[in-house]
């Protein structure tokens, strides 16, 4: 009965979804964490270490930043910190509802279905374990600009699936480029290196997953419809990215948002980060046939050769 849900194209997917799930099955069973006991949330935070690496700090390498005591640099590296992980907090919510309208129409008994439950487990052990680092770093809870927030929970009623696993792979892949630094720098808190691990290693997985059922739906996409979906991408790329840092989180080392969004709109450095966050779904993008025609514009705007 449950093939009766199933196009055509469908079953003749399953065996490579077969595979491709029964591989990050394995792995997650002999390799995963609950944040709850596998980290020590009863460790102080090191004075003068920084809660992302320095140079990932929006001002870093501006005159603003010349201007700020170690203090207040390592104040504002907490502060956007805690943005990113509101982000990723709501983007990872929104992968668990799309997960399970994914998994609703197709077969329960598939390992395909298995791995997207799994995955919607591990989401929500690094929300909580987001949570949780929120609340012992003691910030606001930042907003990232509700109107793009309103627009990520509209989307998922009339977005397409190929459309969810590219924004899936967005925000995976830019969070896993900034984490593996973070992860090796012994400038940053203890605590918070540990948790990044936790999450490097079990986003690899999901960015596995996502990569191959994207390729499959690819496949079917013509001409027109391609060249919407390489637009779609880019424009999702360019929001994602504006999300990661409420403009807010300036006024915790005194400096009013604009004046500190005018000094990051004029930084090299950060074009550079910009440019460096997104190589690997740049890369990615162009071998699924997703960077292209109006598309390479924007990819060349942010430093990649199309």
């Amino acid at each position: 009965m449950t093939e009766l849900l199933l196009p055509t194209e469908e079953l003749e997917w399953r065996d490579s979804r077969e595979k491709v799930a029964s591989r990050l099955l394995k792995a997650t069973a002999d390799r995963h964490y609950d944040p709850r006991v596998d980290l020590d949330w009863d460790q102080p935070f090191e004075p003068g270490k920084f809660f992302l690496c320095e140079e990932h700090v929006s001002l870093y390498a501006t005159p603003l930043w010349d201007q700020l005591s170690l203090d207040q640099r390592v104040e504002l590296s907490k502060h956007e910190s805690a943005s990113w992980l509101s982000a990723g907090i709501a983007f990872e919510m929104q992968l668990d509802a799309f997960l399970l309208r994914h998994a609703f129409v197709r077969d329960p008994t598939s390992n395909h279905v298995r791995y997207a439950l799994t995955e919607i487990e591990d989401e929500c052990r690094h929300s909580l374990m987001f949570s949780m680092m929120l609340e012992k770093m003691g910030t606001p809870l930042y907003s990232f600009q509700p109107k793009l927030r309103a627009l990520i929970w509209r989307s998922q009623f009339f977005g397409s699936e190929v459309m969810a696993f590219i924004g899936t792979l967005i925000v995976e892949e830019f969070l896993d480029a900034a984490q593996r630094q973070i992860m090796r720098d012994d400038n940053v808190q203890p605590l918070v290196r540990d948790m990044t691990t936790i999450h490097v290693v079990e986003e690899a997985r999901h960015v596995s997953y996502a990569r191959s059922e994207l390729a499959r739906q690819l496949e079917r996409i013509g001409p027109r419809r391609l060249a919407v979906v390489r637009q779609l991408a880019a424009f999702m790329a360019a929001g994602i990215y504006k999300m990661l840092v409420d403009p807010a989180v300036y006024r915790s080392v005194g400096i009013e948002p604009k004046v500190a969004l005018d000094a990051v709109n004029h930084s090299a450095h950060r074009r550079e980060f910009r440019r460096e966050l997104t190589a690997r779904t740049f890369r990615n993008f162009a071998e699924l046939g997703l960077v292209g025609g109006r598309s390479a514009q924007t990819w060349r705007s942010w430093g990649h050769d199309c």
